[in-house]
């Protein structure tokens, strides 16, 4: 009886050493799936004609409107009423959950938010106008960052990745009304836009 119960013994020893390994790395895989915040940023938004999409960080005054829209009719480009600008917020609940990938989650929510409005309106996008820096802008509520825009918009080679736009890149507008730019440096470029919006004008006619 001794000798038996001694190998029941030692058989067991075994087992109990893999599952004392094995719990550790259990854990192990399970924390590094660890959810993160959403990332936060706030844009407007102003479609041309259906063609061309504006897009600027956090809210558009009454002035830089007003500004956008005599820059745009002196390039030649949106000569009738201005169009009706949209307000894009992400994460679009107060209360956001926390997710796996907050970069894709943006992409996807902002790139989700122009479909569907290009669906409902029956825009045929050609071209992104970004006015401002892509860099991390200041929320002016809350004084915190905003996540930096240029990674939500995955801008590479002159294009935004994220809505498969070409994009041209001016001022901040809130820099021309204060003269931290000038508007006659920017004329050219503008004038450029210009060409480019009178000959896709043509090929689509």
């Amino acid at each position: 009886m001794r000798a038996l119960l001694s190998q029941d013994k030692q058989q067991s020893k075994p087992d109990q050493s893999k599952s004392a390994v094995a719990t550790p790395e259990v854990a192990t895989s399970s924390g590094s799936a660890a959810p993160a915040q959403p990332l936060k940023f706030e844009l407007s938004c102003v479609c041309l004609e259906g063609r061309w999409l504006v897009l600027k960080a956090g809210s558009m005054s009454p002035l830089e409107q007003q500004l956008l829209a005599n820059l745009l009719q002196a390039a030649g480009i949106q000569r009738g009423a201005f169009p009706e600008i949209s307000h894009f917020t992400w994460p679009q609940m107060a209360n956001a959950f926390a997710v796996e990938d907050p970069l894709d989650e943006a992409r996807e929510g902002l790139a989700a938010f122009i479909a569907g409005s290009a669906s409902r309106q029956g825009w045929r996008l050609e071209r992104l106008l970004w006015w401002g820096e892509l860099d991390a802008e200041p929320d002016t509520e809350s004084g915190a960052q905003q996540a930096p825009l240029s990674r939500i918009l995955n801008v590479a080679d002159g294009q935004s990745q994220t809505l498969s736009l070409p994009l041209w890149q001016g001022p901040a507008l809130g820099s021309l009304l204060d003269g931290s730019h000038s508007k006659r440096d920017l004329w050219p470029a503008l004038q450029t836009l210009g060409q480019l919006w009178a000959k896709q004008t043509a090929d689509d006619y």
